[in-house]
């Protein structure tokens, strides 16, 4: 009878066993998958911002030539105003 009780209680034990392995394993995957949701998110971010960036300083170098062009306009504008 206890050799009987003992294989139960270690049948239970492995049950057990089995059960929590697949849990962790099952919790792993959950991690992983959103991990790489996460890695994916911030990939797609990433580009995103190197859009705007690249944006930005097209906005920037098209700023600097309106400005060269001003500079160069009032520079003329001085010349002309001087000579009269």
């Amino acid at each position: 009878m206890q050799r009987a009780q003992g294989f139960i209680n270690f049948h239970k034990l492995i049950i057990f066993i089995v059960q929590v392995h697949a849990l962790v394993d099952e919790r792993i995957e959950k991690w992983l998958n959103e991990k790489d949701l996460v890695m994916t998110e911030m990939k797609n971010n990433m580009r995103l911002l190197w859009v705007e960036v690249e944006a930005l300083n097209k906005g920037k170098n098209h700023l600097q030539e309106h400005v060269n062009h001003l500079t160069k306009v009032a520079k003329l504008a001085k010349e002309n105003a001087n000579r009269e």
